[in-house]
């Protein structure tokens, strides 16, 4: 059996998962906030927008520096950067 090696073939775009959600992180400064506007009576999404923000939060970080923290509100989840 024989292989040909070839040039210029893009590779497929991934079909599974879903792109991350996009927080404002990097146009924060110490100090600032932004609401997650959900149902905190639903406890399901107001823990899946938190998983959500803790995974965009390693991925900022693995490129950036910074601190944040989170605090449910009355009208969803708040963020602040801390640092």
């Amino acid at each position: 059996m024989t292989f040909t090696v070839e040039s210029g073939i893009e590779m497929p775009k991934r079909a599974r998962g879903r792109a991350p959600t996009k927080f404002p992180m990097q146009d924060m400064s110490v100090g600032d906030s932004f609401l997650i506007p959900c149902d905190i009576a639903d406890k399901k999404a107001l823990t899946n927008w938190r998983r959500k923000f803790l995974v965009a939060k390693q991925a900022f970080l693995k490129h950036f520096e910074g601190e944040f923290k989170t605090a449910t509100m009355s009208d969803g989840v708040r963020v602040w950067r801390t640092a």
